[in-house]
């Protein structure tokens, strides 16, 4: 399981759109895995103008990050669930690792 965080600021200086997706069994032969999914969460994240480079820097790289993927995970859950398979849970990530 694997993840991609890309992140988009836009002309106003003060909002971005942070994309995450997360890939679970990407390179594992399908007879060797219970299922393949690639999903994608997107969130237009805000700030105010005294929140420091530093401070940006985290929010966008490891909080937004963190806040769309407790979404998948319950998405995944479901999903896994409905489709009659074992339920799948995806543990929690450290995005500061």
């Amino acid at each position: 399981m694997n993840g991609k965080t890309d992140i988009k600021n836009f002309d106003e200086g003060d909002i971005a759109e942070v994309t995450f997706t997360l890939f679970v069994f990407k390179n594992i032969d399908f007879e060797k895995a219970p299922f393949q999914i690639e999903i994608t969460s997107e969130g237009i994240f805000t700030w105010n103008e005294s929140v420091s480079k530093e401070e940006l820097h985290n929010y966008l790289n490891y909080n937004a990050p963190s806040i769309l993927l407790s979404y998948i995970r319950s998405i995944v859950s479901m999903t896994t669930a409905y489709a009659g398979i074992p339920n799948f849970m995806i543990p929690l990530i450290n995005f500061y690792k």
